[in-house]
């Protein structure tokens, strides 16, 4: 019960200082302060500090308190800071590029050795994901899982488990991402019709055209999410903390 609660309360600081309430290099209210406005006792507030250190949002100076980081010191692969992010799409923008461009030095290289090592086993898991993705229509949920389910078998035909570990952190993020493009429907098209280059291509061997088809999908991702209006992200956000 105490660490869900410190969990919210992290959260709800979080939000505060993606809001501009605690602006960078500047203190938080002290612990007693925090433990009085949140109806919690100190032990649960220093739970929530320590959730914001972890993600290194904040700092502690000695004799000082507990202050704002710059947003480019935070953890730049934790989910719940991405997701905090979100709600200010400018503060998300920078984000998003940087996580786009890991994508890129990562995904196009696993297209290639998919395209050389594929099975007929990983050629179904790729052709049942996106079946699944036409088959969810508007379901953005239905569409997200089979969109993942994709990149992860191409992940998995290009057998380097390496590769696949350092992936992890990054694919824990694209959830939220994708949930956010895959709101727009011409945005939904485009990743069906990425995927079946790019299954296309892996399926002939052709690891030249699987980066190509790679890179290309990516590259519209980038596009799709700077068309994909700020307010109707804001407005996805918002109905994902109702539920």
């Amino acid at each position: 019960m105490s660490e869900n609660l410190g969990d919210r309360i992290a959260a709800r600081l979080l939000d505060e200082i993606v809001a501009g309430a605690f602006p960078p290099d500047t203190a938080l209210p002290p612990e007693w302060e925090l433990a009085e406005r949140e109806g919690a006792s100190r032990l649960t507030i220093r739970e929530a500090l320590r959730t914001l250190r972890q993600k290194s949002v904040v700092r502690v100076v000695r004799g000082r308190g507990t202050y704002v980081q710059p947003p480019e010191h935070w953890s730049p692969l934790d989910p719940v800071v991405l997701g905090s992010l979100s709600r200010t799409p400018d503060a998300l923008a920078g984000r998003m590029n940087a996580l786009l461009e890991a994508r890129m030095l990562v995904e196009v290289g696993v297209a290639e050795l998919a395209a050389a090592r594929r099975t007929a086993d990983d050629l179904a898991a790729m052709t049942s994901s996106i079946e699944a993705m036409r088959e969810a229509g508007a379901d953005v949920s239905a569409f997200v899982a089979g969109d993942l389910a994709f990149h992860d078998a191409v992940m998995s035909a290009a057998g380097n488990r390496v590769v696949a570990a350092l992936y992890e952190p990054i694919a824990q993020l694209l959830h939220e991402t994708r949930q956010q493009t895959s709101r727009d429907p011409v945005a939904r098209e485009h990743a069906i019709a990425a995927h079946e280059r790019i299954l296309d291509a892996i399926t002939r061997r052709s690891p030249a055209q699987a980066a190509w088809a790679m890179r290309d999908h990516l590259a519209q991702t980038g596009e799709d999410y700077a068309r994909v209006p700020a307010a109707r992200r804001r407005r996805g956000t918002r109905a994902r903390k109702g539920a």
